[in-house]
């Protein structure tokens, strides 16, 4: 059933279907795809943003793909499929707020930080992402990064390795700017792509 949904919501956005032999002839595998997604009216939220524009300024075009995002949606999968890596981009609401709210407190459905680590506000962590099925939000075209990969190797044949790389907000209330703590953390994200990147240029090991 995933197959069929994920088609008929990528078809429904006027987007044409392609086989997983044309997609494999077609794809580039010689550049990272950074999807950082946010809403930057909602204070560290934005942060994916801030991130995604500062690294489409510093990255050579032919190294990375950046992508900078209010949601992610289901027309990704094919550009998902084409990449040597993904890095999505977010930001995470801390997990002790999480864990005693209810769905209602979080509207928007952010990704929380992890309960094992650190999710004091500025908070890197990297979660590498598998495949899973397809769900997308009720009323809207949004979809998950494990979706959104289980989606290109059913519809292109073809998921490359992927992580989740958030950053722990502190104010996700109504703004633009981002928190001291969360702003910081900013140029050690910027830091640990670019460093991961020019490490699989160079064929570095991981």
């Amino acid at each position: 059933m995933m197959a069929k949904e994920f088609t008929a919501l990528y078809l429904r956005n006027g987007m044409q279907n392609e086989t997983s032999a044309t997609t494999y002839a077609i794809r580039n595998t010689q550049y990272v795809l950074v999807l950082a997604y946010g809403n930057p009216l909602r204070r560290d939220d934005g942060v994916g943003w801030v991130i995604g524009e500062r690294l489409a300024e510093l990255l050579p075009e032919e190294a990375v793909d950046v992508r900078v995002l209010h949601q992610l949606t289901p027309e990704l999968a094919e550009p998902i499929s084409r990449a040597e890596r993904v890095i999505f981009v977010d930001a995470a609401e801390p997990a002790r707020r999480m864990n005693s709210a209810s769905d209602t407190e979080n509207p928007l459905k952010r990704v929380v930080a992890p309960d094992d680590s650190d999710d004091e506000p500025g908070a890197i962590h990297w979660t590498e992402i598998q495949p899973s099925s397809f769900t997308a939000q009720p009323f809207t075209h949004q979809v998950d990064p494990a979706s959104l990969l289980a989606a290109a190797q059913e519809l292109f044949g073809y998921a490359p390795p992927a992580h989740l790389l958030t950053v722990t907000g502190a104010d996700f209330g109504f703004g633009e700017g981002l928190s001291a703590e969360v702003a910081n953390a900013v140029e050690k994200v910027i830091e640990q792509i670019h460093r991961l990147i020019e490490r699989r240029r160079l064929g570095i090991g991981e």
